[in-house]
């Protein structure tokens, strides 16, 4: 386990690792975060700037 102090905080790692369906959720999880993310971005970006943006993003 490796530890990191910082101040008052003291932060710790512990990886245990997955597989088999588990794995392939966790991975459609994160790459939906992702794009949501992206498209997020993308119109918060064209937005600011006065483009028009069509598609799920908009």
């Amino acid at each position: 386990m490796d530890r990191q102090s910082t101040g008052g905080w003291v932060f710790s790692t512990e990886i245990d690792p997955i597989t088999g369906t588990d794995a392939d959720w966790v991975r459609q999880e994160i790459a939906t975060a992702v794009r949501d993310l992206l498209l997020w971005a993308l119109a918060d970006a064209a937005s600011a700037s006065g483009d028009v943006v069509e598609g799920p993003a908009a």
